[in-house]
């Protein structure tokens, strides 16, 4: 996920540099670069902890406050689009569940997606009294819907992985004892020949 955020962070500072389809409110083109910046530094920050984490609940905590990060910034981002109703911005939250279904599995995936949904219709009922758009719906729930349906599906898909990953390893763990019993037979079958 380091080397999806530096990537991201590219991402977002081009987008916002490359948007032309409205003009920038006052302030929103700088907060977008300065939001790039913050995920640039931040991942910096979760590298840095990464590479000093030694025992399993510090991982653990690392990778809530990673996600947790993700989510925060993914939907400030999608927040300062929400002047463009017809912006696709939206769309980079639905990582957000693939992220959590790699580091909680189908929890983590919901999580992710209640977080950015919650977020995400937030922001469209903000974009209603800063922009005077009209509320649709329809929109959020077809949106979120299908983030739904990416948070389930990657979620399920890990859950089936740790269970296939379980299985190997006792598969694994078996094998190593028949082999064992194996060389045993064989030394002894050499001795007594």
């Amino acid at each position: 996920m380091i080397a999806v955020r530096w990537v991201a962070a590219v991402f977002a500072a081009a987008q916002v540099l490359a948007y032309r389809t409205l003009p920038y409110p006052p302030g929103v083109a700088a907060a977008g670069l300065g939001l790039a910046g913050a995920l640039a530094l931040a991942n910096m920050g979760i590298w840095i902890a990464h590479v000093r984490t030694r025992t399993v609940r510090g991982a653990f905590a690392l990778s809530v406050t990673a996600l947790s990060i993700d989510v925060a910034l993914s939907s400030a981002f999608v927040w300062l689009y929400a002047f463009d109703p017809i912006s696709a911005l939206w769309a980079i939250l639905f990582i957000l569940p693939l992220e959590g279904a790699i580091r909680f599995g189908i929890n983590g995936a919901m999580a992710a997606w209640a977080a950015s949904a919650i977020l995400y219709t937030a922001r469209e009922i903000w974009a209603v009294e800063r922009y005077g758009r009209p509320l649709e719906p329809e929109s959020i729930t077809f949106r979120m819907g299908i983030g739904l349906l990416i948070a389930l599906v990657a979620g399920l898909m890990a859950r089936n992985l740790t269970r296939q990953r379980s299985q190997l390893s006792g598969t694994l763990v078996e094998l190593s004892r028949t082999d064992a019993l194996r060389s045993r037979l064989v030394a002894t079958l050499a001795h007594d020949v």
